[in-house]
């Protein structure tokens, strides 16, 4: 990509297409239907990168273990819609600022990529790319954040992290699910589903391709 700074999104973006090759299972490539998108709940994540050193860094959480379906998984730092947010860019920032302490006012935002539909929450989760100068001035919250992460892009986008392994889920197990797998760190989900349709539009063609 080119430099930070200049960084602007496309103005067509890849969408389902990038979702699919890193969706859970089957029955989660199929699109949502039109009535379960009416009643789905709204929910937005900030995507923030910043450079450091030479590299380009983006913040994950760990949900901690008790949040619900997605306890314990990690993702973008974001929540659910409130009434008092104008848009799904100003709730991707104020839960961001919420959750990790990312200063709104110290985000540039490029704009939004694809809605993600997850079945197991009904939530239909807009995801926001904004551009930071610096590293935040973190400041967890503990009640629904476990860890705050910090993962290069160019780890993100390696194809060497790429695996299918058995994810274990309330109730079961998902088998060989497609999922980027850095150290200890697995990212899986929607939130692999966002960064495939990230990853695409850095590189300009589909980077997690099995």
């Amino acid at each position: 990509m080119q430099n930070l700074e200049e960084w602007t999104l496309p103005p067509s973006l890849p969408g389902a297409a990038a979702h699919i090759l890193m969706s859970p299972t089957e029955r989660l490539r199929v699109s949502p239907e039109p009535s379960q998108l009416l009643t789905a709940k709204k929910a937005g994540v900030l995507i923030f990168l910043y450079e450091a050193d030479g590299e380009i860094i983006l913040p994950f959480i760990r949900r901690v273990s008790n949040h619900g379906v997605h306890g314990g998984q990690i993702a973008f730092p974001g929540g659910r819609r409130e009434e008092k947010d104008a848009d799904m860019i100003a709730t991707a920032l104020r839960e961001a600022e919420e959750e990790v302490g990312i200063n709104p006012l110290e985000v540039r935002v490029l704009g939004t990529i694809t809605d993600v539909y997850t079945h197991p929450s009904h939530t239909l989760v807009t995801p926001v790319v904004g551009i930071g100068r610096s590293r935040p001035h973190y400041r967890r919250q503990a009640q629904e954040v476990e860890e705050i992460l910090e993962i290069k892009l160019s780890d993100l986008l390696n194809t060497v992290h790429l695996r299918r392994r058995d994810i274990e889920v309330h109730g079961g197990w998902l088998r060989a699910v497609p999922c980027v797998e850095i150290a200890e760190v697995v990212i899986w989900g929607a939130t692999a589903c966002i960064l495939s349709e990230l990853a695409w539009i850095i590189r300009g063609y589909p980077v997690f391709d099995f």
